[in-house]
């Protein structure tokens, strides 16, 4: 009997847990709990986090990674900053990276804010990781994850969030975000060499490669998009497809599964 129960309470949160895995199918994007929003947004079948070695960034000759804290935050931002519907996707101005340090510290970290790492050789706390996000920034359900953090509680979409919604991009569009707002110059004279580097991979067929490259500064931190052409059409049948892009002195690679990123019977990317 006890057994039985056992087993009745462990299905009952299996199924639990599936549901709040899912709660994009089961709930209209307005009623999505901030959380959930946030998850969307940073871990989940449209997005997921890498982990960077700032050091990298220093021995490429980037300078002081961390940045100049004195430095007011307009001087970090470029003259050509790209506007309009770039920023519309992008999302929260001021994110902060899946990963960071919580005010005071927190589970991973110490007192400083600092990744509990081991030192690095030659002593010292070495600089904590870098947490990029790369997102579909182009997919409909992160779109209405993007709508749904600038609101508290119950709202009505504005004329702007409908445009957003209801826009039908003519790319597939990834962003990369968490990057240091410190280098945007440096990338953004660097685009091509981007571009270069970057495609979206699927088995047995051509490379999908770039069709071009934005940096936008986002004050402390900084969002690469990625936009690469729909002519190439991305299905089911492709079961998994693969960003593969350099960015500075970073190769970054992440794969996605397509048969989880179905939403409303539809596949969104």
């Amino acid at each position: 009997m006890k057994k039985s129960l056992l087993l009745a309470l462990l299905l009952l949160l299996s199924n639990s847990g599936l549901r709040a895995a899912d709660f994009w199918k089961e709930r209209d994007y307005k009623q999505w709990k901030p959380k959930e929003a946030h998850k969307m947004l940073n871990k989940s079948p449209w997005a997921q986090n890498v982990s960077l070695d700032p050091m990298r960034m220093r021995r490429a000759g980037f300078g002081d990674i961390e940045g100049d804290p004195t430095q007011d935050p307009a001087e970090r931002r470029s003259p050509a900053q790209p506007r309009g519907s770039v920023e519309a996707l992008a999302g929260d101005p001021n994110p902060v990276p899946v990963g960071a340090a919580p005010a005071g510290g927190g589970p991973g970290f110490n007192s400083s804010g600092l990744a509990g790492r081991p030192p690095p050789a030659g002593g010292g706390l070495g600089p904590p990781p870098i947490n990029v996000t790369v997102r579909w920034a182009s997919a409909l359900p992160v779109k209405q994850a993007v709508v749904r953090s600038r609101y508290r509680g119950n709202f009505e979409e504005s004329e702007k969030d409908k445009q957003l919604l209801n826009s039908k991009d003519e790319q597939y569009v990834v962003l990369l975000s968490g990057l240091p707002g410190r280098i945007a110059r440096a990338l953004q004279r660097n685009t091509d060499r981007i571009k270069q580097m970057t495609a979206l991979h699927r088995k047995k067929k051509d490379p999908i490669p770039a069709a071009s490259v934005e940096v936008l500064p986002r004050d402390q931190f900084l969002e690469i998009f990625l936009f690469f052409p729909r002519t190439a059409a991305i299905d089911l049948g492709d079961r998994n497809v693969e960003l593969r892009t350099q960015v500075g002195p970073f190769k970054i690679k992440r794969k996605f599964k397509l048969k989880k990123m179905v939403f409303n019977d539809k596949l969104e990317l």
